[in-house]
């Protein structure tokens, strides 16, 4: 297992979200590095990951915090952040349906929604929302 596999795993995960309220609509894009550009929303950016080791014999138990943001834009910025939130509760459903990201990792440990706000990126308006992943992926290593 390594963040070479966990990674795609997480973009398939927020490629899928889907929200019916307070209208239907899709994740239009998912950006694996920061954006310059939003060229359609609602989109989802996997922005960085900081990982975190620990050794033990013949193993690296390795726990990445990856920080994720949901960008959507809506006329009336009320119903905006009423999309973030529906985004963010279709993002926690997708990830507790696999804790094991397809068995790529240990287990998704918990997901922390931070920073609500908004941006101006492409000549638009956004609503954004910082959330942070973490998972834990264990390796093995030769014992010398």
């Amino acid at each position: 297992m390594s963040w070479a596999t966990a990674r795609p795993k997480i973009h398939n995960l927020l490629a899928a979200l889907a929200i019916t309220s307070p209208i239907v609509t899709n994740i239009k894009r998912v950006y694996d590095t920061p954006f310059i550009n939003i060229m359609d929303a609602p989109v989802a950016t996997i922005v960085s990951a900081r990982r975190h080791s620990e050794y033990v014999v013949g193993a690296r138990l390795t726990t990445y915090s990856v920080r994720i943001q949901l960008q959507v834009t809506d006329a009336d910025q009320n119903q905006a952040f009423d999309l973030l939130d529906s985004f963010i509760s279709a993002a926690e459903d997708a990830f507790h349906a696999d804790l094991t990201l397809g068995g790529t990792v240990l287990g998704i440990l918990g997901v922390d929604w931070q920073e609500w706000g908004v941006v101006e990126a492409g000549g638009g308006k956004f609503a954004i929302v910082d959330g942070i992943i973490t998972i834990k992926i264990e390796t093995e290593v030769a014992v010398p």
